[in-house]
């Protein structure tokens, strides 16, 4: 086991492990045909042969986010890409039994800069051998209306092209009005092929759990803080049932996040690598290079039934955090899932798979914003609404109120809060934070609760942690992401 927990060194506020392990069968084994990624080709520029570009947009590796014009950023969608602005051909051969996974997309924000009538076509075919085995066509827009979706390579069946060692593949991208856009020139939008990566199956063994090898549950709590915890001495009981876990296991107060937002942070809990390392570090690159082990993929590999029930859009598939999981869900693009349906979700897939060892990765967000606690948490904590507070939900209005203050009082050594934000505010702020702190460790508790009705308590390795905390002003900020205050990383 100690190989396995390994990579988990990203904890932002804490890390629980459950209880003593006993043995949950018999090692009964069976086969599961599983998938990894063999090959990024975007990052082996080696392996393709540039056939054909177009003069004033060389081939080259960029970022295709398929949204339209506005989309929210940064946007999960976003993936790493292979521009072929057409015309433009670019070959490779399979030196391996593997399948090809890509994506054609224009990229809709660089479409901005068309005229309002402007429709540009592209058309797009993936050949092995010289034979056409997937194709498909696509407009580039102002509103980028037509560019809105990435189209998958696939054959006439939907499912992905499969190689053999020698076949030569063709990628190429082709237009009826290449006037049109060469004129662009630099300007023209992005088009091409998004992920472009090999990937191979192969059969492994199935047993059950073991005292040896125990099914492992890791629950993320997104933007929860070490410090608003019942069980690191937070005065108002907002995390009962993790109070309940430690109690029968370890508790690891002096854990470190690896960075004060999502997708960083959650790299590393993947793969036990700094950002620096994984290469997650802002949103323009972040993508968790497919040839990086992950703890999923530890997993699988040790036969293990995988599955990954993900709260936040930013922990995505596009963006690679699936590998390894035989079954990843997560949410649309600029949408928040909370734990009301991911739990029961994830207490379903537990109850399908019971009897095969398991990774199962529970990504929550109920702390993180939009605020909305379960009425349960609204009673167990009371918090007092100002009568002058106009907005929806309690966490409305105070990031543009830090930003008009830090405009206002920028060389201040600490912006005065009070004068745009009264202490009324912040403690209205305070205490929905903890409400909604209370509505995921709520949820958490059921989560428990299945394990144990299920009889998995005694193989069963529970482990707990934050990707980042939240700051309330201490620093003269709110929110996260913006420093590396103890608040925000531990």
């Amino acid at each position: 086991m100690g190989d396995l927990l390994r990579p988990i060194t990203g904890a932002a506020a804490l890390l629980l492990l459950g209880p003593a392990l006993v043995s949950c069968g018999d090692g009964r084994a069976t086969t599961r045909s599983v998938t990894e990624i063999a090959t990024e080709l975007l990052f082996h520029p080696e392996r393709l042969e540039v056939l054909e570009e177009a003069a004033a947009q060389p081939v080259s590796v960029g970022h295709i986010t398929p949204a339209r014009p506005g989309a929210q950023a940064p946007d999960p969608d976003e993936a790493p890409s292979l521009l072929l602005v057409p015309p433009a051909r670019v070959a490779f051969e399979a030196t391996a039994a593997v399948e090809l996974d890509a994506a054609f997309g224009i990229d809709g924000r660089s479409c901005r800069g068309l005229g309002p009538k402007a429709a540009l076509d592209v058309a797009w075919s993936v050949t092995i051998n010289g034979a056409e085995h997937a194709a498909g066509s696509a407009l580039a827009t102002r509103t980028g209306a037509q560019a809105s979706n990435w189209s998958e390579v696939a054959d006439a069946a939907g499912e992905r092209l499969r190689l053999v060692p020698g076949d030569r593949v063709e990628l190429r991208t082709t237009t009826t009005t290449p006037g049109a856009w060469a004129k662009l020139g630099e300007a023209s939008p992005k088009v091409g092929f998004g992920r472009l990566r090999l990937t191979a199956r192969s059969e492994v063994e199935l047993t059950r759990a073991t005292p040896e090898q125990p099914n492992v549950v890791l629950v993320v709590m997104d933007t929860l803080r070490g410090d608003r915890t019942t069980v690191n001495g937070y005065d108002r009981p907002t995390t009962p049932h993790l109070a309940e876990l430690a109690a029968r296991g370890t508790t690891y107060t002096g854990a470190h996040s690896s960075s004060s937002w999502t997708w960083p942070s959650t790299g590393s809990l993947l793969t036990g690598l700094l950002p620096e390392e994984h290469g997650v570090e802002e949103p323009g690159s972040s993508y968790l290079f497919g040839e990086l082990d992950t703890l999923a993929e530890l997993y699988q590999r040790a036969g293990a039934a995988t599955a990954a029930f993900v709260g936040n859009r930013l922990v995505s598939a596009p963006h690679n955090f699936d590998q390894g999981f035989q079954h990843f869900d997560a949410p649309a693009k600029s949408e928040f899932v909370d734990s009301d349906v991911l739990v029961p979700a994830a207490i379903d897939w537990l109850d399908e798979h019971q009897d095969e060892r398991f990774f199962l990765y529970l990504h929550l967000v109920d702390p993180h914003r939009p605020y909305q606690p379960d009425p349960a948490s609204v009673a167990a904590l009371p918090a007092e609404r100002p009568d002058d507070f106009r907005h929806v939900r309690p966490d409305d209005g105070f990031t543009e109120l830090w930003l008009e203050a830090n405009d206002r009082l920028a060389g201040a050594p600490r912006p005065l809060y009070d004068e745009l934000i009264s202490s009324e505010h912040q403690a209205w702020l305070d205490g929905s934070y903890d409400q909604v702190v209370h509505t995921g460790d709520l949820w958490f508790g059921r989560l428990l609760a299945r394990l144990d009705e299920l009889g998995l308590q005694g193989n069963t390795l529970v482990v707990f942690t934050s990707d980042h905390g939240e700051e309330f002003f201490e620093h003269g900020m709110f929110d996260h992401g913006q420093s590396l205050y103890p608040e925000l990383v531990g």
